[in-house]
């Protein structure tokens, strides 16, 4: 009876062993999920505080509007909206 239950206790064992890992591993890997996610959050943090910035920088320097980049003029170094820039063209 003693022969026979060995490999019962074995597998249990074998079974305890396996879960732990795989419990270790998720949670190593929630860690390094969680402190990528943290990173990523911090640089797009930057990159929109960077993106306020600049838009903040482009107002046309004659009339001080808020410019549009898809519509508006950068010329001579600075940003004008387009109508001061066809004043000032013509």
């Amino acid at each position: 009876m003693l022969a026979a239950s060995m490999p019962v206790v074995d597998l249990v064992l074998l079974l305890g062993v396996g879960a732990l890992i795989v419990g270790a591993a998720g949670w190593l890997g929630l860690r390094i999920d969680r402190r990528a996610k943290h990173r990523d959050d911090e640089e797009r943090g930057r990159r929109n505080a960077e993106a306020l910035r600049q838009e903040a920088d482009r107002r046309c320097v004659e009339c001080d509007r808020a410019i549009d980049p898809s519509v508006d003029v950068f010329d001579h170094d600075a940003w004008w909206c387009k109508e001061c820039w066809l004043k000032v063209t013509r």
